[in-house]
């Protein structure tokens, strides 16, 4: 029997995520959950494209953890070229919505046609915090700016 969807966070409806977007994180993070930290593990499309136009800051959204709807899992490009994979807080960005400009969206050509690279590789263990983002391997170790 699969768990019924749990209602939109208050910080999901600031964020302006759809129940139909809001449905297919809940939906990933579930089958996510069953397979988490084996090597069946699964690098889904990012369902939801946050960013902030007048910054350089792009989450893209995979999934939310069934057990705590306020943590999404995804790539995260805070403009510094070094796009990480890992937990984050839709509170905080809820928060940060207070900024003028910031948006939510995937549609049309925006939507990608295949996984991101950044999650080729998904850590074995997944923290909760909003800080779990990991360094991809090509950058570990180098000097390369």
């Amino acid at each position: 029997m699969t768990k019924p969807t749990p209602p939109r966070t208050p910080s999901a409806l600031k964020l302006q995520i759809t129940q139909a977007e809001w449905e297919q994180l809940y939906k990933n993070g579930l089958v996510q959950a069953k397979v988490k930290g084996t090597a069946k593990e699964l690098d889904p499309f990012p369902v939801v494209k946050l960013f902030y136009p007048a910054g350089s800051g792009t989450w893209l959204l995979t999934e939310i953890e069934p057990d705590d709807p306020e943590i999404a899992w995804a790539v995260a490009d805070l403009g510094m070229g070094f796009p990480e994979f890992g937990a984050v807080c839709l509170q905080e960005l809820a928060e940060f919505k207070a900024l003028p400009g910031f948006v939510s969206n995937v549609t049309g050509s925006s939507r990608p046609r295949r996984p991101s690279p950044a999650t080729s590789k998904r850590p074995a263990a997944r923290a909760k915090s909003s800080k779990a983002f990991r360094i991809p391997r090509s950058q570990k170790g180098s000097d390369a700016p």
